[in-house]
């Protein structure tokens, strides 16, 4: 596990913004630490930090680390809900710390953190949007777990898929997919409603590899058979069985 600090939302801890240390010792400070766009770095701002486990009569994201560690491969599904500010993301950013650090002989999980407001277009998000951004995690974090499986579904079918779409695509995965994320996130709805579209195919191989990708991160004698975690933020899907369809947004 890496010690360097965790980047935030806005590029640096949120303790680094002030010339003196915390407390504030004046309004503008204040306003600084207050910010409710940026999460706490679990390290550099542990002074930042107010441990409310006892006021809330539980350690419930402790709880869910727990379980999470026994759960012995059986995939689980948590929602962390709150307003802005109220500290989800610092808590998610905690829990990731918590997930990668040794404990009581438990396994290390691999953990994939996607954040909407770095990868994605939070206001417009498809589910193509959130596999590819999940591939380009995979594949940076784990890559000799990953590649393996995700090189020939990439060359035989996704790039292909594309390859009318968005020209001269570059011939390493994490590149490519960070031209695709870019283009996305791109102010022109017409120019993402295409690339979805030809993304719309692939679908099914875009799952595939991911789980193919997830299995192989998960055997890998390196990571020692830990479990893997997706830790989302500002995402959330709105389902309508009328339509037989989601649609991904953006969730503060």
């Amino acid at each position: 596990m890496s010690d360097a600090p965790i980047a935030t939302l806005r590029g640096h801890a949120v303790s680094s913004r002030v010339l003196t240390p915390p407390p504030a010792q004046n309004l503008d400070d204040a306003v600084r630490l207050c910010d409710p766009y940026s999460p706490l770095d679990p390290r550099e701002d542990s002074s930042l930090f107010a441990n409310l486990t006892a006021i809330r009569g539980s350690d419930r994201l402790g709880r869910i680390v727990r379980n999470i560690r026994r759960s012995g491969g059986i995939p689980t599904l948590h929602f962390v809900s709150g307003h802005l500010g109220s500290g989800k993301t610092t808590e998610l950013l905690r829990m990731k710390v918590q997930l990668e650090t040794a404990a009581h002989g438990a396994p290390l999980a691999t953990v994939l953190f996607l954040d909407a407001d770095v990868m994605l277009n939070r206001t417009d998000i498809d589910l193509e949007d959130i596999l590819l951004a999940l591939w380009k995690l995979v594949y940076e974090q784990r890559k000799a777990a990953a590649a393996k499986v995700l090189m020939p579904l990439w060359k035989d079918q996704i790039k292909e898929a594309l390859s009318k779409t968005i020209t001269n695509l570059p011939g390493d995965i994490s590149e490519a997919l960070t031209r695709i994320l870019g283009e996305v996130r791109l102010p022109s709805a017409e120019r993402r409603k295409d690339i979805r579209t030809a993304l719309r195919s692939t679908t099914a191989v875009l799952i595939e590899g991911l789980n193919k990708a997830f299995a192989a991160t998960r055997e890998a004698p390196d990571d020692g058979a830990g479990p893997l975690v997706v830790l989302t933020r500002r995402v959330r899907c709105d389902w309508s069985p009328r339509r037989g369809a989601g649609r991904w947004a953006g969730r503060g």
